[in-house]
Formats: structure tokens, sequence, C-alpha cells
């Protein structure tokens, strides 16, 4: 597929996501996106900064696995940060956490 550079660039038509993936659930955040495959697993790509949940902080035009070998089944993204139901019914947050969005003790 066509991949999407960074910087001024657009698509005035739909391209492909990188990967061949099949995902079952897409969520949208400011600069980036999440989506959750068919088997639970959740990725993001776009601007990271630790949006992406991938373990790094460096932007990524293709979807990286959001770490942590979780099986999702609703993923959820706000302006810079996602979380993301399990089947066991636990919360998984990753991303900016400057308001406490995350809802990590000790913010």
């Amino acid at each position: 597929g066509t991949q999407i550079s960074y910087g001024n660039t657009f698509r005035n038509t739909p391209v492909p996501v990188a990967g061949n993936l099949q995902f079952k659930a897409l969520s949208l955040g400011y600069t980036f996106a999440c989506g959750l495959t068919m088997n639970g697993s959740a990725y993001c790509w776009g601007s990271n900064g630790g949006k992406l949940g991938d373990g790094t902080t460096a932007d990524a035009s293709s979807p990286r696995l959001v770490q942590g070998g979780h099986t999702f089944v609703q993923l959820s993204s706000g302006s810079g940060h996602s979380c993301a139901v399990t089947a066991a019914n636990d919360i998984y947050c990753w991303g900016s956490n400057g308001y406490g969005e995350l809802g990590a003790a000790g913010g």
C-alpha cells in the first residue's frame, strides 16, 4: 500500500493502513489513531510522545502494537491518550497524563 509521510502532505482519496491487520474497531485521537484487531490486540500509529503505547516516543506511519500482551474488547481515545477494556473487565490507559487522565496511582 501507499505510505503517508509526515509534513504538509495529504491524500484526497483513501489509502490502506500498512501491516495487513484486520481491525474490528477504530478510535482517533488528535494526531494519532488506534485500532482493535480481531484477536483483541491494540495497535496505534501517528504522532507518539507516548500516545501510541508501544514503549517508545517515536512517531509511526504504520500501526505499532500496544505493549502489555492484553486482550482488549473495547478501545477509546481522547486528545492525547487512549484507554481499553480487557476481556477480564480491567481498564488500561496510555499516553498523555497531564491532567491525571490515565487514572494511574501517583498521577
